[in-house]
């Protein structure tokens, strides 16, 4: 899994970092400075509040045109809440596939049975789909939200 990161970021990149927070008052310049650890440059930085990051994803996943990597600490579908966030996300990613987009997932398998049982549920409804589904291995933790389009 460490390859089909480092496939992603070994290059220069440009792009739109959008740092989301739950809090319109998180501080800018401090989420900046901790984003400033990565060695990519953004072209545009965009604070994104809970509001705003769904209908953004969501956009950003519908216009995607070559390709779609996503890496996630907790991806869970909920087959109760067909419109959840995180289900419709899911689906974007379904339908972005169904386009011609590449779309590869990289899910968190860990020491915690129900993340990782509810990861491995996600990853299995993506993969029949046609999406390529990554898993990184127990010893190592990806604690990560990471989104990158058309790289």
């Amino acid at each position: 899994s460490f390859q089909v990161i480092q496939s992603f970021f070994t290059s220069k990149l440009n792009f739109t970092f959008f740092i989301f927070s739950r809090y319109k008052s998180t501080p800018l310049l401090f989420l900046l400075q901790q984003a400033s650890v990565c060695a990519l440059t953004a072209e545009n930085v965009e604070l994104l509040t809970s509001e705003q990051y769904c209908k953004t994803i969501n956009s950003l996943f519908n216009s995607a045109t070559k390709s779609i990597f996503v890496a996630m600490y907790s991806f869970k579908y909920y087959s109760q809440y067909p419109k959840s966030p995180s289900n419709i996300f899911v689906n974007a990613l379904i339908e972005a596939k169904k386009r011609g987009v590449d779309v590869t997932v990289l899910l968190d398998i860990s020491r915690d049975e129900e993340s990782t049982k509810e990861n491995q549920k996600t990853g299995k409804i993506l993969s029949k789909k046609g999406v390529k589904v990554y898993y990184n291995s127990v010893e190592t933790l990806t604690h990560t939200k990471t989104i990158v389009i058309d790289s």
